[in-house]
């Protein structure tokens, strides 16, 4: 799994953005064919194919590219959502107040498969022991890059701790790679500024899988995929207008 594991440097990372974008387009433009009712003459075989670069099946890669780039109950995107939060910062008149809109932010429609699995709970203790003494105190962007690195140490453990690769699949299992990711991007997203410290923590656990066969922790490889899609998505150059419309109806 070593290839993974260097998948995260920039160069390996822009060049899976590359691929990203031409399949991206390269599905548009078939849409766009279909669309003209022409494939069945055979327009189709005229536009040259570019396969799905990552290793998510075609089902897979298409949830990431809805999750990501889609409308969420057909109202914002992520991003979006994530630009009125980092937005509504201004009106947030302490701390607290800001840690309990975080809450409510990053568990708006994640469901675990597991009732027994209580993320929100989880979520809501953690958040608690986050400098309770700053609470009343006005919101800074200090507050909010500390939190979201202490969010990422919360969800991601540290690989010097013992069993972290385990608390990290427990969360996998129970919340499924997608709603992960998803949870992981909303915290990158509000907080660019974290971001070094989302690819430090799972660098850290494909590194703990690296001498393993991929069969054997096929979730890992589907997290760093998801990892690739959305940076490329959010924080790279892909045309997401020609991605939007991919995955239109």
């Amino acid at each position: 799994m070593n290839e993974f594991v260097i998948s995260l440097q920039d160069n390996h990372s822009k060049d899976f953005e590359i691929k990203l974008s031409r399949h991206i387009i390269y599905r548009f433009r078939l849409k766009q064919v279909a669309k003209m009712k022409l494939l069945s003459k055979g327009a189709g075989k005229v536009i040259s194919k570019v396969d799905n670069p990552s290793m998510l099946s075609e089902r897979a890669f298409r949830v990431a590219l809805k999750q990501y780039i889609g409308k969420i109950d057909a109202k914002q995107t992520l991003l979006e959502r994530s630009q009125k939060f980092v937005t509504d910062n201004k009106i947030r008149n302490s701390y607290q107040v800001f840690k309990q809109d975080l809450y409510i932010f990053l568990t708006k429609d994640i469901k675990a498969r597991n009732s027994n699995y209580n993320f929100e709970q989880k979520l809501e203790k953690k958040l608690a022991t986050i400098f309770p003494q700053s609470n009343q105190k006005p919101l800074n962007n200090t507050q909010i890059l500390q939190t979201c690195r202490q969010l990422f140490s919360f969800l991601i453990t540290e690989s010097n701790y013992s069993n972290n690769s385990l608390e990290f699949a427990s969360l996998v299992a129970n919340l499924g790679t997608a709603q992960v990711m998803k949870i992981l991007m909303k915290i990158a997203l509000i907080c660019p500024e974290s971001k070094p410290d989302l690819e430090k923590k799972l660098s850290s656990i494909v590194n703990h899988y690296q001498l393993h066969k991929v069969k054997d922790a096929p979730w890992v490889v589907k997290t760093l995929e998801h990892l690739l899609i959305a940076f490329g998505i959010y924080f790279g150059e892909i045309d997401v207008s020609i991605a939007k419309s991919v995955i239109s109806n």
